[in-house]
């Protein structure tokens, strides 16, 4: 990362000011040649990975009496398709934060998307390797119109919380409102953390709420690290006909570092799904993922992933095809 005063920062031929503070500019960039099966033919392209490219600008400025003001801007970058990039989509918000924590208004991701991100640690595959719950889309990883609250860490324990309002309210239209927090301990190599998250009125429909609740752990035990996670996660009022469906999800890892080598491997297991308390057989899965990375140096990578999905049918019945990528990547962060 390099620190650049604001004052000689020129961005749209203008040049702004930012009294008694700096400007971060950091980012990385993540591309990959991938092959990838999705049950019916295999593409093989040159794509932005799962672990997408960004460019962001994050700075701080001394308020006093203990107090700072903060800000965050970060833009997707696709160096495939530049077309597919917009400003400022995955963080924009502006706050305060002092020895207690900080709070901030705008978009960014949730604290759920945070917990669960720390279990994510494939960079490759655009199959979205082990976001626990990306598989059943219970939550969107950012809102907008939010406001969030992070504490300050106290004897190893955190928490964070943000609500977000739904901005599209009218006579006939609910508002779809956002609630996600977590709470985490740290001790030593362990750490364990509860997350919990609920969109209500999803598409506009009252009543039509996701929610999900995760517990999670890592212990590292010298060059290995252990990582698991459980989800339960549910769906209400689907339809005129479907109340409810529930899935409860399992997520085991493990890396091992040798010196500039670190060898992953995941597997997340998603049971059969409970629709309006009745088992629907055979609609469970399984995605597994095994990986490689080397660093090049202190911020260039090349890596290595391969991930599978073994899929069985769909709520109607319907069997769903099985899915596979490789990827070879190289990544860089400035």
């Amino acid at each position: 990362m390099k620190k650049y005063s604001l004052a000689a920062l020129v961005l749209a031929g203008s040049v702004g000011a930012y009294a008694d503070g700096n400007v971060i500019v950091y980012g990385q960039m993540n591309v990959g040649l991938v092959s990838q099966d999705n049950g019916v033919v295999r593409t093989t392209r040159v794509d932005n990975m799962y672990n997408p490219s960004r460019i962001g600008f994050k700075g701080e400025e001394d308020l006093g009496g203990g107090m700072k003001a903060i800000f965050l801007l970060e833009t997707r970058v696709n160096p495939d398709d530049a077309a597919q990039t917009s400003f400022g989509d995955r963080e924009a918000w502006v706050g305060l934060a002092n020895d207690l924590g900080k709070f901030s208004l705008g978009r960014g991701k949730t604290p759920y998307t945070n917990l669960a991100d720390k279990f994510d640690i494939f960079e490759g595959s655009l199959l979205y390797p082990l976001a626990i719950y990306n598989k059943d889309g219970l939550q969107a990883s950012r809102q907008n119109n939010s406001l969030r609250y992070d504490s300050a860490t106290f004897s190893g324990f955190n928490t964070s919380i943000m609500y977000s309002f739904g901005e599209n309210k009218t006579t006939t239209t609910p508002d779809n409102r956002n609630v996600s927090l977590t709470a985490s301990y740290t001790y030593g190599p362990a750490f364990v953390a509860l997350g919990y998250t609920q969109q209500d009125d999803q598409a506009g429909v009252s009543g039509r709420d996701n929610k999900a609740l995760m517990l999670s752990g890592i212990y590292t035990l010298d060059a290995l690290k252990f990582q698991f996670a459980y989800q339960n996660g549910k769906k209400e009022n689907l339809s005129t006909t479907v109340n409810n469906q529930k899935r409860n999800t399992w997520l085991g890892e493990v890396l091992y570092t040798i010196d500039k080598t670190t060898l992953k491997a995941g597997v997340i297991y998603g049971a059969n799904i409970k629709q309006n308390g009745k088992t629907l057989d055979d609609t469970k899965y399984t995605r597994s993922a095994i990986g490689a990375k080397y660093a090049l140096s202190k911020r260039t990578a090349a890596s290595i992933e391969y991930v599978a999905d073994n899929n069985h049918k769909d709520t109607s019945g319907t069997s769903v095809a099985n899915t596979n990528a490789l990827t070879l990547g190289l990544s860089h962060l400035f």
